[in-house]
């Protein structure tokens, strides 16, 4: 959760929204999580994160993902990647999509790593169609690449 000012933080995160710091964040909070020494506030359009008195970020409230009583988890900007925070502190981990993404990799592709030479590629293949275009939605919204498929087999 990084270093740099809170206007800094709120920049990097709020300019593609047009946000401005001052007229447009609002505080009027709607709810208030308590995860042992960090406090999360929900606000309209924000989400606070604050580690006993002190704030470590600010959100769009569009980057919430999952919020229960026991954990919260935030979009990272990172695709397929989420910020977990609980009792137990805050972690990195994959969404849903990201953990298919990895476990069809694993069962039914692989990964080809070149020299400078040529292209890095990771080809998924399978004879089962409905897990052919699963794979391709799933990279499609991650990542926003455009695959084809070639005879059962995504490019």
């Amino acid at each position: 959760m990084g270093g740099g000012s809170r206007r800094a933080q709120y920049s990097q995160r709020f300019d593609y929204d047009n946000i401005s710091f001052e007229e447009d964040v609002s505080r009027d909070i709607i709810d208030r999580k308590i995860f042992g020494k960090y406090i999360v506030d929900i606000s309209s359009n924000a989400i606070f994160v604050y580690y006993e008195d002190t704030l470590l970020s600010i959100y769009p409230r569009s980057m919430l993902y999952y919020a229960t009583d026991k954990f919260l988890k935030i979009k990272t900007g990172e695709p397929g990647i989420l910020m977990k925070i609980s009792e137990d502190g805050v972690k990195k981990v994959f969404s849903k999509e990201r953990g298919i993404f990895y476990g069809m990799i694993a069962g039914d592709g692989y990964v080809f790593l070149a020299d400078e030479e040529y292209d890095n590629y990771i080809k998924f293949t399978s004879t089962d169609h409905e897990a052919i275009l699963s794979y391709k939605s799933i990279v499609e919204n991650l990542y926003g690449l455009n695959l084809r498929i070639r005879r059962g087999n995504i490019l």
